[in-house]
């Protein structure tokens, strides 16, 4: 059997001897929320245990989604505990591990009824929920197989985490995680066979990696791990999609970590012509396209004239970074362009909202409000583009003389 470590970047924890030390700093009072599949404990408050229970339940259904683990083998509730506060996880994890840890952590135990997800709130809810998701589905894996391979436990957990939960429709909305995209494409361009060693894991190597073996290509692991994912779940050969759940279904939860890597091996990967994966995975890769991908598209399609071409990549931009401005600031030059002085209103509107708060917007704005004959708005979004003293400052003063000329043209008249 491989020797196995467990640093924080990684960190899942079997626990064989002693008891679990579940005690919160003595200052503090928890909070617990019980569901269908969690036991949340906080000392946070009621409302945020329910909260961190609602969110947990929701990635439940996506994780099972994926793997289909039958949820009557759960022996137990999984357990998630969050401290308020940074100083209580670290008190709380050198009573059970004797040295704190910077990130979530997953403590495993033989007994399943002792295994918790320990984390805490810190300063950001979007790291909160984001480490949620992605230690989230390392619990729920090992909950079901509790030596699953690295490559699966890691290039899922990423490839989830950007995926967020819309509070109002009470439901998952997935949104691809394309971070490590450039880092690999940075890596294939320097060595596009994938045969050098300081950038690259070999991938015989990665299915069967360690904890140590990882950390000390960490980058390649996580862009790798997190690319055999999803080449295996959206490559249009339906035969790597099944490479993928047969890779599932040969997991055991009665084997341990380095067993279950050769039985996928052995009923999965043997029997796949190694040279042709690999071409076809640095295909997929090549034609993967990020948000900047499809803003330059866009772009590219605007300046040709293709609108209709340039409204799809800036909306699919937008399903992968709904909060940015500029693809918003696009579609309202498209619609524009189109005399549909309304919806680029409302596009110009949205850029500004998505921290896009500049004299270019407010200029637009008022040139649109000018080209659908309203005055008086066009003054108002001119004057905001003349208090950012901008590059556009000049031309808002050139169309607020124009429009007050007009005006006065029209009073003699």
């Amino acid at each position: 059997m491989k020797n196995r470590y467990f640093p924080f970047f990684f960190l899942v924890l079997i626990l064989f001897t002693g008891p679990l030390v579940y005690m919160f700093a003595q200052s503090s009072e928890s909070f617990v929320a019980e569901g269908e599949h969690y036991s949340v404990t906080s000392t946070v408050s009621e409302t945020f245990s329910a909260d961190v229970l609602e969110f947990m339940e929701a990635f439940y259904g996506l994780y099972r989604s994926y793997m289909h683990f039958d949820p009557t083998e759960r022996k137990t509730s999984m357990r998630v505990q969050i401290f308020g506060k940074k100083s209580e996880f670290d008190a709380y994890l050198r009573d059970v591990l004797g040295e704190s840890r910077d990130s979530f952590v997953f403590l495993q135990y033989q007994d399943p009824k002792k295994s918790r997800l320990v984390g805490y709130r810190g300063e950001s809810e979007e790291q909160l929920w984001k480490s949620l998701i992605h230690h989230g589905y390392v619990q729920y894996i090992k909950t079901f197989i509790p030596g699953p391979p690295l490559w699966m436990q890691k290039g899922f957990a990423v490839y989830f985490e950007n995926c967020r939960y819309d509070w109002d429709r009470g439901e998952v909305v997935f949104r691809p995680n394309y971070g490590w995209v450039q880092s690999l494409r940075d890596k294939l361009d320097r060595d596009p066979s994938i045969s050098d060693r300081e950038l690259f894991i070999p991938v015989e190597q990665l299915l069967t990696i360690d904890q140590a073996g990882a950390l000390d290509n960490l980058g390649a692991f996580y862009s790798q791990s997190w690319a055999l994912i999803h080449f295996l779940l959206h490559s249009e050969q339906k035969s790597y999609n099944r490479l993928l759940w047969d890779s599932i279904s040969a997991l055991s939860p009665q084997a341990e970590q380095d067993e279950n890597e050769r039985r996928i091996i052995s009923r999965a990967f043997e029997w796949v012509n190694k040279e042709q994966l690999l071409e076809d995975f640095l295909a997929h890769v090549d034609g993967i396209q990020t948000f900047p991908d499809l803003v330059q598209g866009g772009i590219n399609a605007y300046e040709d004239q293709s609108y209709q071409e340039a409204v799809e990549l800036f909306q699919r931009a937008l399903e992968l970074r709904n909060n940015h401005y500029v693809p918003e600031y696009y579609l309202g030059l498209i619609a524009y362009q189109r005399g549909d002085y309304s919806k680029a209103e409302y596009h110009y509107l949205e850029a500004v909202d998505h921290d896009g708060m500049t004299d270019l917007l407010y200029y637009a704005l008022g040139v649109n409000a000018y080209a659908d004959e309203r005055r008086d708005e066009s003054l108002y979004y001119l004057q905001q583009a003349l208090e950012f003293k901008g590059d556009y400052g000049q031309q808002a003063q050139e169309l607020i003389a124009r429009i007050e000329k007009e005006r006065a043209g029209s009073e003699d008249s």
